[in-house]
């Protein structure tokens, strides 16, 4: 299965707002920068690789104990193909996937 920009835009449309439901307006505001991105497929795989590095992994884990689509589910799951071998590690650590 192969993920096009217009699949990634829609699951970032969907992860933003499950994050402002499950975790709240300022998460969901910083993550709402993806749409500068959108345009470009190249560079909104960056945003997304550079927030799945980050410290912060509280969010994604919540967001998947609570059934909801994470930056790391978006990676791990929904478009691995988009991803380095070590995104897709990541985003499946952070989740606690196999």
């Amino acid at each position: 299965m192969s993920c096009d920009v217009k699949q990634l835009v829609e699951l970032m449309r969907k992860c933003e707002a499950d994050t402002r439901e499950i975790i709240g307006g300022g998460a969901a505001n910083m993550l709402a920068h993806w749409q500068r991105h959108e345009a470009d497929k190249d560079r909104l795989v960056k945003f997304i690789h550079d927030r799945i590095h980050s410290s912060k992994k509280a969010n994604g884990w919540k967001l998947h104990q609570s059934g909801r689509l994470s930056l790391e589910k978006i990676v791990a799951v929904h478009c691995p193909d988009l991803f380095t071998s070590g995104d897709v590690r990541v985003a499946k650590a952070t989740l606690n996937l196999p």
